[in-house]
């Protein structure tokens, strides 16, 4: 993305071979770390070899070697663990509370109050986060070491991460050379004052994680063919652009329900973290750690001042549910809700709310990943049919012509696809969907008119209601395919033209209703009114069936959320990189009753029963033994295999 440097540069690693996730891997750039113009472009290629034979893994901190890494088993992280080791940092009274992101950026800045790193001294601490009654821990440990000293954060999550909340404060480390504004209002970003005193920073996520890996348009057909006729298959995420992705469950969430536990499952995993000893503990972070990249929002430090209006939805660890809406100016949201309750993502799927107040998601994609989406989204053959990274990629031949005459320049030994295969033609289409959306909602006349455009389905401005705002025009704009007058020609844009219909569930019922009986004037505003017919339909959602209809808010609301996804403004985003540990086996069977046998000297109050939650193991879900992930995205993307899903305790 614009702004992402090498990633050896990123991973401090200054020019040595690469990230360490069961043997050396090479991570480098090629052309020469060009950066791309456009703001929503993916980063460049990235080609990702093994090491040459005998080169040693970069490790971090106590691991000095390859062997000290490979001494280290997995059933050695789980017995030290249990044993537990001698020091004050063990004792989880010791563990500090505090209140948000901003609160753990000053309690970790706090260890760092001076301009001479000599006078600093190792130290291993934890912290439990409040995040508007979600707690998530933090295992900060420094040490400090000649020639370099490192910070290194270790954060446990129950739920999938808000990544965005990370960078917006400063804590997730951009690529970029500037301050994001959070971090510029309170004066603290630990990634900076860590550079200063020449102190190496990197943060690593041991938390729920997904990758959505591009889906081609091949493959989104055979999805939609499978649900009409099975009415069950993967559910489809989309950009807005419109390309297909497929969310691949690398490792599931731990905590089924938000029942009020997440705070004595972090303070148990914590408790796990601390009493590792030093070397396990470095062997198990350096050796199992998988590098993902997701692209966020961009932040810039008084770069913006136009005024938005933002709706915000929380929904607490008890499942409380609160709503508000407030204009504030660009710059100022950067500063207000210190809780991760702020949605941003660049995909969407039904347009509906899940369990966990989302409809957008973030785009999250292991380095692998990555460059699979890539080649894939600049027509490499090879890729495309193969499904997987072809086995030429990291080669270093020179481009192959294609049959156009036309090379791919950033990646070696790539032919595009012929300009007539099935994969080109379906491409064309969906270009085609795209650009008829936005003609009958925007008003706006695609490039190259459409064969099968038809004039008397636009909608004229006349209809809508006056709109006094950006938000409320946006809204309305998305309502023109309800004053479509002929009916057929709504009905082929909803069903055909607008391609995210089959994650909604809908199948139409062929009868036709008077749009009186159904939808009377005086309970649409007006929409319908010139039609003579509207359709119902029958909907499948979370096991259960009913009956909607056109003007009915249960069909047209995510659909309209979903358009109004589509037709947006486009966000400026960039790619933040960070790491991603597996969970430990032992989560299953964890608790902080293994650390707290009696409240009486336990000094952290806990929510709800504290016996009860005392027992609550960490994970509600099964965990691969060995320190693996559920689903290992190196091995996903080398060859087309299956995919486990999640399994249930």
């Amino acid at each position: 993305a614009t702004g992402l440097e090498s990633a050896d540069h990123w991973l401090g690693r200054n020019g040595q071979s690469g990230i360490q996730a069961g043997q050396p891997l090479v991570l480098a750039q090629e052309n020469g770390g060009q950066q791309l113009s456009q703001s929503n472009a993916v980063p460049p290629a990235w080609v990702l070899g093994r090491a040459a034979s005998g080169a040693a893994p970069v490790t971090s901190g106590g691991c000095q070697a390859a062997t000290d890494c490979q001494e280290c088993s997995p059933s050695q992280f789980e017995l030290t663990a249990a044993a537990g080791c001698d020091g004050d940092f063990s004792d989880l009274n010791l563990v500090e509370s505090v209140t948000g992101l901003q609160g753990l950026k000053s309690a970790l800045a706090s260890n760092f109050v001076t301009e001479d790193v000599s006078r600093l001294s190792s130290f291993r601490r934890g912290y439990i986060v409040d995040l508007d009654r979600h707690w998530v821990a933090v295992h900060a440990a420094f040490r400090k070491g000649q020639p370099r000293s490192l910070l290194s954060l270790v954060v446990f999550d129950t739920l999938e991460v808000n990544y965005q909340h990370y960078h917006r404060v400063g804590l997730l480390r951009s690529t970029e050379h500037f301050v994001s504004s959070g971090a510029e209002a309170d004066g603290i970003h630990v990634a900076h004052i860590c550079q200063m005193l020449g102190i190496e920073y990197e943060i690593s996520f041991l938390a729920p994680i997904c990758d959505m890996r591009r889906l081609t348009l091949e493959e989104e057909e055979d999805i939609r063919a499978e649900k009409r006729c099975s009415g069950r298959a993967t559910t489809v995420y989309y950009d807005r652009l419109g390309n297909p992705f497929r969310k691949i469950i690398v490792q599931p969430v731990l905590q089924a329900e938000r029942d009020g536990t997440c705070k004595s499952r972090a303070l148990a995993a914590l408790g796990w973290l601390l009493r590792l000893d030093e070397q396990a503990l470095d062997c198990y972070v350096t050796s199992t750690r998988e590098p993902f990249f997701v692209e966020l929002r961009r932040v810039r430090g008084g770069a913006s001042s136009s005024s938005t209006r933002k709706k915000h939805r929380r929904i607490d660890d008890v499942g409380e549910e609160t709503h508000m809406e407030e204009v504030t100016s660009d710059s100022e949201t950067d500063l207000i809700d210190d809780d991760g309750n702020e949605l941003f993502g660049t995909l969407m799927s039904t347009g509906r709310r899940d369990k966990f107040g989302r409809d957008i998601h973030l785009k999250v994609c292991h380095v692998d990943t990555m460059r699979y989406n890539q080649r894939l989204e600049a027509g490499c053959k090879a890729t495309t049919q193969r499904r997987c990274l072809p086995d030429c990629d990291g080669d270093d031949s020179s481009a192959t012509e294609c049959s156009e005459g036309k090379t791919l320049p950033d990646s070696p030994a790539m032919v595009l696809l012929p300009g007539d295969s099935r994969e080109a033609s379906l491409h064309d289409r969906r270009k085609a969907e795209l650009g008829r959306i936005r003609e009958v909602l925007l008003q706006k006349q695609l490039e190259e008119p459409s064969q099968s455009r038809r004039a008397d389905a636009l909608v004229p401005p006349t209809v809508l209601d006056n709109t006094t705002s950006t938000a409320e025009e946006s809204g309305g704009s998305m309502k023109r395919w309800r004053t479509m007058e002929d009916h057929e020609a709504r009905w082929h844009f909803l069903e055909e033209t607008c391609f995210f219909g089959h994650n909604l569930g809908f199948k139409k019922i062929k009868k036709l209703y008077p749009a009186e009986e159904l939808a009377p004037r005086n309970c649409t505003s007006g929409h319908f009114c010139a039609t003579k017919y509207v359709r119902k339909y029958m909907v499948s959602s979370n096991s259960t069936n009913y009956i909607t209809h056109e003007a009915d808010p249960m069909f047209h609301e995510p659909l309209e959320n979903f358009l109004e996804f589509l037709c947006g403004e486009q966000v400026e985003t960039q790619y933040v990189p960070f790491y991603v540990l597996p969970f430990p086996n032992v989560f299953m069977a964890l608790s902080l009753q293994d650390y707290v046998k009696d409240d009486t000297h336990f000094v952290i109050q806990l929510e709800g029963d504290p016996a009860v939650h005392r027992r609550q193991r960490v994970s509600d879900y099964s965990i691969p033994n060995g320190n693996a992930f559920l689903n290992n995205p190196i091995s996903y993307n080398k060859a087309r295999s299956h995919v486990s899903l999640p399994v249930k305790l």
